[in-house]
């Protein structure tokens, strides 16, 4: 990146105040310039990720009133004003946190740490759930139209192309998403024009219908009484969660694409998502109940309901079998495009907690092709788990699914909440507490009633799964904890180490033998790595450079004042060990860049270095325990092992020193 290079130029001495200002805000800019989905296309991607759940998510309301199936007129306008709530509030969380981190970010800023713990855990079971949904339902909708002896074979062609799926992803290749756009554009299309033929075709029969809705309703309440009507119809509100699974999606992939860049372009798109997803949720729940169709055990609801239009318009077998075809074969692609999209926003999940020391830390590198290797292979195993030991069932993967959706919605929404009451004197606080407050009490209505209704029938799979995520990441950052503590203990100890003054400073050899410390935050650390190499190499070195690449993670969403406050810290750090070197009569400098992979920035400043300094050798530590096992490998030193192995690759002397804990 040739701003990150310039930016390292510019930081050559910390003592101008300047220098470190240009350096963060040009490589972060590069930063947000480096997104996997082009602007021309990434409405394809957004638009998927928020319309896949009409392929299901009505279809299990449907399912959930049973034989009332009087109240389905009621439940879909109900869903559709629900939806235009909880999306267009949800919305407001990539307004606050446009650099990504979603309903995690939210809840870490605004509700604490441990809160935003609970939303990040059940993000990542999202993305492998919706990974696992996706394939699953867009099987259940090919088979559809075959013969039902073939139904038993859907789970293995589910894991087929899983397998696949993650074969694509772990070869690195991207997504050409110019074919999906002309699919996108004909499901809208082909859906939009089916809704209206659909009315078109039984418009005389709206008005009975409808009437005979109200009235049955009416002969329930008077038979049976407030509560258990009520009772049915929560349920079918609760069950239908899965319509609005796709509005977490939408929202996260629009944060990955250049809509970003354009706050407005991007409240649009998510506005288009929302408006289409409540039309057409609430258009199908009237279809079903104008068409009066029924469950068929091996053919999606879509699919039932396709054909009975089809067939009524007086269209021949073959013509039947065509329009289905091209229906469920539509969906199925934007299913499919769902899941791929979940497979590209799944690992930045990762790499946001990562940074906040919840997973390890090598999970922050997505520069790293072994990482996201990584990253891809744990998601799509554990998705590979999902849908074999579900059967590929989309009624117990909704269920599982939609757990831990509205577990993110109600925590954000519980967030904006929070923020509103922070900033009580802004003009829009009524507007905004108010949509909050019926946003969080909407999630988590829907939250508890799935829970309280679906425990036994999977509800407490997803609950467990979660809490085994949050003590693991506990766990985690424990250890990350009780390493930190250690490491101040050496600080302690170099602490101790005084200098004098640095008002006039040597200047440095552009030839001369240069020693380059990659130093973090421990000053410790940085300390033992240059006292090692002076004892080890004495005066052999003329010059004396230190490196230090920040990571801003979900708690810099605060803007300029977040990001300043970084800056000053990494200043201060990196000014001592300047000015320690100067005070001694040694030549030394700095440089500083700021970005979301650490191991990208450092490699693009050490390509400054080296080019400012031709004869320079790069130094930095490594932690060595007392009891080396694998999980200390795996939490431990994989920075600087891929840093080496990139500096070694472009031809560039690195040596990382032990300290030892």
């Amino acid at each position: 990146m040739s701003q990150t290079q310039k930016s390292g130029n510019a930081n050559a001495s910390l003592g101008q105040k300047s220098a470190v200002p240009r350096s963060a805000s040009t490589s972060l800019e590069a930063d947000e310039r480096d997104d996997i989905f082009s602007e021309k296309y990434a409405w394809v991607a957004v638009g998927a990720c928020g319309l896949a759940s009409v392929a299901f998510g009505p279809e299990e309301s449907f399912k959930a009133l049973g034989e009332s199936r009087h109240l389905l007129l009621f439940l879909g306008l109900l869903t559709a004003l629900s939806i235009l709530l909880v999306s267009l509030t949800y919305f407001r969380v990539t307004e606050l946190f446009p650099k990504g981190g979603g309903g995690y970010a939210m809840a870490t800023n605004l509700l604490g740490p441990r809160v935003g713990l609970i939303a990040g855990a059940a993000l990542l079971v999202d993305y492998v759930l919706m990974v696992a949904l996706g394939i699953s339902a867009s099987t259940h909708l090919m088979f559809s139209f075959l013969p039902p002896y073939f139904y038993e074979y859907r789970v293995w062609v589910s894991m087929a192309l899983m397998v696949g799926l993650m074969n694509f992803h772990i070869q690195g290749r991207h997504l050409n998403l110019k074919p999906f756009k002309y699919l996108f554009v004909a499901f809208l299309l082909t859906h939009l024009v089916f809704i209206l033929v659909g009315f078109s075709d039984h418009f005389q029969d709206i008005g009975g219908v409808v009437k005979r809705s109200i009235e049955t309703t009416e002969s329930d309440l008077s038979t049976l009484g407030w509560l258990p009507v009520l009772a049915i119809f929560a349920r079918g509100f609760f069950l239908g969660g899965g319509t609005y699974t796709g509005i977490e999606a939408a929202s996260d992939t629009v944060q990955l694409s250049r809509y970003r860049q354009s706050s407005e372009n991007r409240r649009k798109m998510l506005a288009y998502v929302a408006c289409a997803l409540a039309f057409a949720a609430a258009s199908l729940a009237a279809l079903y109940s104008l068409w009066d169709v029924n469950i068929e055990p091996t053919m999606a609801l879509n699919g039932v309901l396709f054909e009975r239009v089809f067939t009524d318009l007086g269209w021949d077998w073959p013509y039947v079998i065509f329009g289905l075809l091209v229906m469920l074969g539509l969906e199925t692609a934007v299913l499919l495009l769902a899941a791929h999209v979940a497979f590209a926003v799944g690992p930045r999940v990762l790499s946001t907690m990562a940074i906040d020391s919840w997973l390890p830390h090598q999970f922050r590198y997505l520069s790293n092709r072994f990482v996201t290797k990584n990253g891809i292979m744990l998601m799509g195993g554990l998705a590979l788990v999902a849908i074999y030991l579900s059967d590929a069932n989309v009624d117990l993967l909704v269920v599982l699914f939609s757990i831990n959706v509205f577990i993110v919605f109600s925590l954000s929404m519980l967030g904006l909440c929070v923020y509103w009451l922070k900033n009580r004197h802004e003009k829009r606080f009524v507007k905004g507490f108010l949509s909050a407050s019926l946003g969080f009490v909407v999630s988590a209505s829907i939250l508890l009633g799935t829970i309280i209704t679906q425990f036994f029938q999977g509800g407490w799979i997803t609950m467990l799964i979660t809490t085994v995520v949050v003590l693991v990441c506990l766990w985690v950052r424990n250890h990350y904890r009780e390493t930190k503590e250690k490491i101040s203990k050496i600080d302690e100890v170099f602490a101790m180490a005084q200098y004098g003054s640095a008002h006039s400073p040597p200047e440095l050899i552009p030839e001369g033998n240069t020693a380059v410390f990659i130093v973090g935050n421990s000053r410790g650390g940085g300390l033992h790595a240059l006292l090692w190499v002076q004892r080890m190499f004495p005066n052999h070195f003329q010059n004396f450079v230190f490196m230090n690449a920040r990571t801003v993670d979900s708690k810099a969403y605060g803007g300029r004042e977040a990001l300043e406050a970084m800056r000053v810290d990494a200043s201060v750090s990196l000014n001592y060990f300047v000015n320690f070197c100067r005070s001694h009569g040694l030549r030394a400098k700095s440089y500083l860049s700021f970005g979301t992979d650490a191991v990208e920035e450092l490699t693009n400043l050490a390509k400054v270095v080296a080019e400012n300094h031709p004869n320079a050798i790069f130094f930095t530590s490594k932690l060595v325990f007392e009891n080396e096992n694998i999980l200390t490998r795996l939490l431990h030193n994989q920075a600087a092992l891929e840093l080496q192995r990139r500096l070694h690759s472009a031809g560039q002397q690195m040596v990382i020193l032990p300290m030892r804990l």
